[in-house]
């Protein structure tokens, strides 16, 4: 009996202009729990097929108004790479 698919996502680079860096371990683990909601939702790995894999991903910039919070970086992070995985 198998399991759910397992899906391993390596983040090698956050950059994070603009922030204090002082945010940056806050925005990650944000990243992390939303990252793993959204492949975790009913048809969040679905997308994915079986075997797939990317060398990379290069995601477009994210733009954010003044001071938000890292819950919202790494929410608004997390739903691009999972579109980026899915397409």
């Amino acid at each position: 009996m198998s399991g759910p698919p397992r899906i391993r996502v390596t983040v090698d680079r956050l950059v994070l202009g603009g922030f204090d860096a002082r945010q940056g371990p806050a925005i990650a683990r944000a990243l992390q729990t939303a990252l793993r909601a959204a492949l975790a939702a009913p048809g969040g790995s679905a997308a994915l097929g079986t075997g797939r894999s990317l060398a990379s991903m290069r995601l477009p910039a994210l733009r954010f108004g003044a001071s938000p919070s890292p819950a919202d970086v790494g929410g608004r992070a997390a739903r691009a790479i999972a579109k980026g995985i899915g397409s």
